[in-house]
């Protein structure tokens, strides 16, 4: 299998690299993910230099692979014109770091077995991980480090990024549980674990998912070899789920009104091992059936008709109700509760907590930024300094919630366009050459873009593309699925040319500086929030290592300045906070954070001046009203008091 599927061992690689960053709150800390990078790195440059099919024949492979390469660079140039260089530096990273793993798995072709098996491997991981984080849930004394606001947030430490990451995983489980030639082990086990995926998205209650998972469906169904087959399978976890739907939604009821949650915890629990316990049971049965019996086309097609004619009248009935209930009244309320901004309702599910949140005005911004940057946007991840200043809601996310927004208004229509060549090649050839495909060869290819089209879709109202361990699957799935559709080993065999190596070493080398730089900074900068109070000296040392390490980034400056803040040493506080302001000077807290300065050292004029220049990067922040207080009354103020601002809307973040 190995010889036949030379990109299994590194895709392989990435997917368990994956695996552990979702372990890891998603890899989403700066700190938490490049480690895995340069491994991932590291094997891609070893695997072109010695492998003996270096360079992938098919044409449209070299062109996605150029174009995804081209975006990493234009991402990187995008240092040159971002307001933050620091943070667009670090999204070129992560752009680098997906380029890797589009590329490894698009390396050759894949034998379909290979391509499907370590899909469903890493969807068994995926389950086995979200069952273990429920498990630990249900047996601490406090449940509240797995939820946030009621809803199962663990292992991503995000509920909507913790639903993609269980559903995007449904797919291949899915897919080998409808193969009627799969062993009936395998067929019961990714049976089991559709359902425990499917029952853990329960528990998390994302609205996105809604509309993501059965749009997902509709395309999976269609790209499925048998889909007779694959609706009777498909429909085993989905009744399943709604038995046990009641306890697993009581969980955010009993949560969020502090009424037995360790009860309705281990009810959740024990339903979601009930219902993989009788979804690995009717995989069982269904592959005896299969077995004895088969279904002639007719058949077939005449429970085709019948489904068809069934789902037009489920929406010839939904239309006259709607028209019975006012539809378009309600159309009117929910667009108008979606675009004035407000939090869900609360209520007995989130599910059913409406339409409200912040997200039409972080599009709005993201909008008008692309709207006043079309051609190369404002930077890569550079879109929180921007929202902080035209923002009209109370929160301040460092992203557009949204793919689409994130690449036009950050990289323009160039860098849309790079990044539509690089993943729509794929996705085109995929579609197309399915129909010439054998039916094992159909089910790696429904499985993988099952994967890579329901991170796409939830991608676009939410900010999936940040988290590697959604990413990186959702671009391995994808090459899969486009790299099955021939059989393997068409391409020659003969090893990369001597130039071709030495490119790759000296590209694999500036590649590993690029992401090592940013990351041991940040290590540093993590090592001296960690010792600063019993190891000051310690601490300020590790702060002027990440200040030399990464020549972009503000945060050491303003880190060393806050300990110097919580020292008492005022003047040292202001001379790091300048130091930080040179380097990041449209941080509105940096700017906050030297008006305390200032007022500590007596200079009230230009407190006032950094109080104005904060208020202008982020005219809604409530902590402005205090030092504007202590401008006010210098001998009144109390530094302390700016603290509280924060730890209180830290509280009100957390609380249920």
């Amino acid at each position: 299998m190995l010889a036949g599927s030379p990109a299994l061992a590194p895709t392989a690689a990435a997917l368990a690299v994956a695996l552990y960053w979702a372990a890891e709150q998603g890899g989403i800390e700066p700190t938490r993910w490049p480690p895995g990078a340069l491994f991932l790195l590291a094997v891609a440059v070893v695997g072109f230099v010695a492998a003996r099919r270096p360079v992938p024949r098919p044409r449209w492979v070299v062109v996605s692979l150029l174009g995804m390469a081209a975006f990493a660079a234009w991402s990187y140039g995008s240092v040159a014109w971002a307001a933050v260089p620091a943070d667009a530096w670090t999204g070129a990273n992560t752009t680098l770091l997906y380029g890797i793993v589009l590329a490894v798995a698009l390396w050759a072709s894949w034998r379909a077995s290979a391509g499907l098996g370590v899909l469903v491997a890493y969807s068994i991981g995926v389950a086995a991980l979200g069952l273990a984080e429920l498990a630990s849930a249900t047996g601490a004394a406090d449940p509240g480090g797995w939820f946030v606001a009621g809803r199962f947030a663990a292992p991503m430490g995000y509920p909507n990024a913790n639903a993609a990451l269980f559903l995007c995983a449904v797919w291949p489980a899915l897919a080998a549980a409808a193969r009627r030639e799969a062993p009936a082990w395998l067929r019961a086990v990714s049976l089991a674990a559709c359902a425990v995926l499917v029952d853990l998205a329960l528990i998390v209650q994302s609205r996105a998912s809604t509309v993501a998972l059965p749009l997902t469906f509709v395309l999976f169904f269609l790209l499925a070899p048998n889909r007779l087959r694959t609706l009777w399978t498909a429909a085993v976890p989905a009744a399943a789920a709604a038995l046990v739907a009641p306890r697993l939604l009581g969980v955010y009821r009993a949560l969020n009104e502090g009424r037995d949650a360790a009860g309705a915890l281990h009810r959740a629990l024990v339903s979601v091992l009930l219902s993989a316990a009788v979804a690995a049971a009717a995989g069982l049965l269904l592959a005896g059936l299969d077995r004895r019996a088969t279904f002639g086309p007719r058949l077939v097609r005449g429970t085709a008709l019948a489904l068809a004619a069934a789902v037009l009248l489920a929406v010839g009935a939904g239309v006259v109700e709607g028209i019975r209930h006012d539809a378009v009244g309600r159309a009117r309320s929910a667009w108008h509760e979606f675009t004035h901004d407000g939090p869900p309702q609360p209520g007995s599910s989130h599910l059913a907590a409406g339409l409200g949140s912040n997200r039409y005005d972080f599009w709005r911004v993201s909008a008008d930024l692309f709207v006043a940057h079309p051609l190369a946007g404002v930077g890569t991840d550079n879109f929180a300094t921007f929202y902080a200043r035209e923002r009209r809601s109370g929160e301040e996310p460092r992203y557009p919630h949204s793919l689409e927004l994130r690449v036009l208004s950050q990289t323009g229509l160039v860098g849309a366009a790079l990044l539509l060549v690089a993943l729509g090649l794929p996705l085109a050839r995929a579609v197309r050459d399915r129909r010439r495909s054998d039916p094992l060869a159909q089910s790696a290819i429904a499985a993988g873009l099952g994967v890579f089209a329901y991170w796409a879709v939830h991608g676009s109202v939410d900010w999936l593309w940040e988290f590697p361990a959604l990413s990186v699957p959702a671009l391995a799935a994808l090459g899969i699925a486009a790299r099955v559709s021939r059989p393997a080993g068409g391409e020659p065999a003969r090893r990369a040319p001597r130039a071709a190596a030495a490119v790759a070493i000296v590209a694999g080398a500036v590649a590993t500086v690029a992401i090592a730089l940013p990351w041991l900074s940040a290590r540093e900068v993590a090592l001296a929030e960690r010792v600063w109070a019993a190891q000051p000296a310690r601490a300020f040392s590790a702060l002027r290592l990440a200040a030399r390490l990464d020549p972009l980034a503000g945060d050491p400056g303003l880190t060393a300045g806050l300990i110097h803040s919580r020292l008492g040493e005022w003047s040292a506080m202001e001379s790091s906070l300048r130091a930080s302001a040179r380097r990041d000077p449209d941080n509105w807290y940096t700017h906050l954070e030297l008006a305390v300065a200032d007022l500590k050292l007596g200079d009230v004029s230009r407190a006032r001046a950094d109080l104005a220049r904060a208020r202008s990067l982020d005219p809604r922040e409530p902590a402005l009203a205090v030092v504007a207080r202590g401008i006010a009354d210098p001998p009144a103020f109390d530094p302390a008091d700016v603290d509280d601002v924060f730890l209180r809307r830290t509280a009100e973040l957390v609380a249920p």
